[in-house]
């Protein structure tokens, strides 16, 4: 999948569903990761696709970061790291690293 279609679909996806909705954003995320080829639309997935979720939902988003991060895909692991971003904002940080 080039990363025109993986923009236009994860453009799609995030406007159907946003946040509220995470799981089907997160699997959504998960079905392309492998066809990520670039920086730019690895960090651009990560923070425009999974920070939202991070925001209203990080206890769900970490235990996929730290899969991401394993994955012998560089592109998968740069997406692990770059969703961690979120966390950076957010009041719970620590409880969620603690309960992880």
């Amino acid at each position: 999948m080039d990363k025109i279609l993986i923009q236009k679909r994860t453009k799609e996806v995030f406007e159907k569903f946003d946040p509220k909705n995470s799981k089907i954003c997160l699997d959504f995320v998960s079905s392309v990761l492998d066809d990520i080829d670039n920086w730019s639309v690895c960090d651009n997935l990560a923070m425009f696709g999974v920070e939202p979720i991070v925001y209203s939902n990080p206890e769900l988003v970490l235990p996929l970061s730290e899969r991401w991060m394993k994955s012998n895909n560089k592109w998968i692991r740069r997406f692990g790291v770059v969703t961690l971003r979120g966390y950076k904002r957010i009041k719970t940080t620590d409880k969620v690293f603690k309960d992880s």
